[in-house]
C-alpha cells in the first residue's frame, strides 16, 4: 500500500514538473509578430524625384568621392528608417570588393559598403527609378558619394555600370539617351570612367 501511494505521489511529482515546464516554456519571449519577412528579389517598381543628375561621367566624377571597380560580396537587408508598423523603409547594404580604385582613399582588396534601396514596411522588396539590385557576384565601377549621414550610396541612380551579372550596362533609366553614359558600351568603359576623373586608375 505504502509503496502504491508512493508510486502516486512519484507520479503527480512528475506530471508537476511537467505542467511547470510547459508554462515557463509558453511564457517565453514570443517573436515579433509584426517583424516583415524581406522578398528574395524585389516585386515593386517606384518611381521618385531624382537629387542629382548628371549629364557627364566629368560631371559625375567631380561629385563622387569614390569611385571604383567593385565585386559584389554580399547584400541584403540593412538599416531601417522611418515609423515601425508605418512607413518603416529598410535599405539594402551591399559589401563590394575593392578591385581597382579610380578615385577616393581605397586600397585594392579593402571593403566598401554602400546603401540602396530595399523594402517596404511590409518586407516588399522594390526598386527605385530603374536601379536595379545588387547581387553577390556582380562585378562593375561604382560612383559613390557619402552623405550627411555618413553613408555611401551611388551619386546618382545612373552611378554604376554592370559589367558582370544580371543587368548589364549602365543603372537606372535612359542613362545613353538622357544620362551620363551616351556612347559608352562595355568594351571602353574602363577607359571613359578612368578619364572623367583624369586617372589611369590603379590596377
Amino acid at each position: 500500500m505504502m509503496e502504491r501511494a508512493r508510486r502516486r505521489r512519484a507520479s503527480w511529482g512528475l506530471l508537476s514538473a511537467a505542467i511547470v515546464l510547459v508554462l515557463v516554456t509558453g511564457c517565453g519571449e514570443e517573436p515579433e509578430k509584426d517583424a516583415p519577412r524581406f522578398t528574395e528579389r524585389p516585386e515593386i517598381s517606384a518611381e521618385g524625384s531624382t537629387l542629382y543628375h548628371y549629364d557627364s561621367l566629368d560631371e559625375m566624377a567631380a561629385a563622387s568621392g569614390y569611385i571604383i571597380r567593385g565585386r559584389v560580396l554580399a547584400a541584403g537587408p540593412g538599416r531601417s528608417a522611418g515609423t515601425p508598423g508605418e512607413d518603416l523603409l529598410t535599405f539594402r547594404t551591399v559589401d563590394l570588393e575593392v578591385l581597382e580604385v579610380v578615385k577616393g582613399a581605397a586600397s585594392v582588396e579593402q571593403r566598401l559598403t554602400f546603401e540602396e534601396e530595399g523594402y517596404e514596411t511590409d518586407g516588399t522588396g522594390y526598386v527605385m527609378n530603374g536601379v536595379q539590385w545588387s547581387f553577390p557576384g556582380d562585378e562593375g565601377w561604382y560612383y559613390l558619394r557619402e552623405g550627411s549621414d555618413g553613408v555611401l550610396r551611388l551619386t546618382s541612380d545612373h552611378g554604376r555600370f554592370s559589367t558582370k551579372g544580371e543587368h548589364p550596362g549602365p543603372s537606372g533609366h535612359d542613362a545613353r539617351e538622357h544620362g551620363p553614359w551616351g556612347g559608352v558600351t562595355a568594351g571602353d568603359v574602363a577607359h571613359r570612367v578612368r578619364a572623367s576623373s583624369g586617372s589611369r586608375g590603379r590596377p
